[in-house]
């Protein structure tokens, strides 16, 4: 963030065409945010604000579990609240995401690799599998499939035969200015790699419904 240093600084070089903005904070609602009227409450007070600033919708952010009640009463209170367009935050969505992803590998031995090899706690284990800790998730989960994508890849490899394994493995180490992208032995490695990677996730998720 800015320093008012800066800002004060920088504002003598810059004309800004827009006035100045007035931000507005609405009066708390001495209540849990769960309840279904509080969370009608805030509703209807996103809905003033919108006829008070000539807006044709009103946007509101909620969490997962205050936004899923907000739907509900956004239906059953039709068309009172069509104007309104009810939001989940990106940081619920992520940990949701993370959440789901948890459970997925729970009890798989992934989350024993990540223990086991020091790079994640113990006592964290819990709050990485449910998604609790953004901080963790965010750089653990992204090791985790680094490094399940090297060993997947590296199981292709070994079933090539030995002569495509040296090309690979030649081609990698040439430094004649050659793109791998550009290279026809790189290129149709990976479109082996693509079908074995289908291969197998077809043998774990099980074959795609069809539409």
């Amino acid at each position: 963030m800015p320093q008012p240093f800066f800002v004060g600084l920088f504002s003598q070089f810059v004309h800004d065409e827009l006035g100045q903005q007035k931000i507005c904070y609405m009066d708390p609602i001495a209540s849990p945010p769960t309840r279904n009227d509080v969370i009608q409450e805030t509703m209807v007070r996103s809905m003033k604000v919108d006829l008070e600033t000539n807006q044709d919708y009103a946007i509101v952010s909620y969490d997962l579990a205050v936004a899923l009640k907000a739907y509900s009463i956004q239906s059953l209170e039709a068309p009172l609240f069509d104007c309104l367009l009810i939001m989940l935050g990106n940081f619920h969505l992520e940990l949701s995401f993370y959440g789901a992803m948890g459970t997925y590998i729970n009890e798989s031995g992934a989350e024993y690799l990540l223990t086991e090899s020091g790079i994640l706690a113990e006592g964290s284990l819990n709050g990485f599998i449910r998604g609790k800790y953004y901080n963790r998730c965010t750089r653990f989960h992204d090791i985790l499939a680094i490094t399940m994508e090297r060993k997947l890849y590296n199981s292709f490899l070994s079933g090539l035969p030995q002569e495509k394994q040296e090309a690979i493995c030649h081609k990698r180490l040439q430094r004649d200015g050659e793109f791998l992208e550009t290279s026809q032995v790189f290129k149709e490695n990976m479109e082996q790699y693509e079908n074995f990677f289908t291969g197998v996730m077809q043998g774990v998720l099980g074959p795609t419904a069809q539409y």
